[in-house]
């Protein structure tokens, strides 16, 4: 089973390889994250229907960012605690366990923007 903290790790680590221009081949960027190169063309797929595309450089041997969009990743996750107050449901930002029970914790700011602006 993928674990949603993988998954934004390997997608914050694809996007500095990127920037850095320090990708290679898709054989070694896929060697680099971990992953089957089959892995790597799926989530340049996915971030594709986010739009955003990635191409291949031959001449500086490295994948870049492909027009105005590139990934941009905020606090990848936060844990928070469902709190009840009267009438109304708050959700609040927690940064450890105190022994409430925990809800799902996704608040995955993964997205495109455009990098002219």
């Amino acid at each position: 089973m993928i674990k949603i903290l993988d998954v934004v790790e390997r997608m914050i680590r694809m996007d500095r390889l990127i920037k850095d221009g320090r990708t290679g081949s898709a054989k070694n960027m896929a060697n680099e994250l971990g992953i089957f190169r089959s892995h790597l063309f799926n989530h340049f797929e996915e971030l594709k229907d986010l739009g955003i595309e990635i191409s291949y450089n031959r001449d500086s041997d490295a994948f870049e960012y492909y027009g105005d969009m590139e990934l941009k990743i905020q606090k990848p996750l936060q844990v928070i605690r469902k709190k009840k107050y009267l009438n109304d449901t708050n959700w609040e930002a927690d940064s450890h366990a105190t022994g409430g029970k925990y809800v799902l914790m996704i608040a995955c700011g993964v997205g495109a923007y455009n990098s002219n602006m």
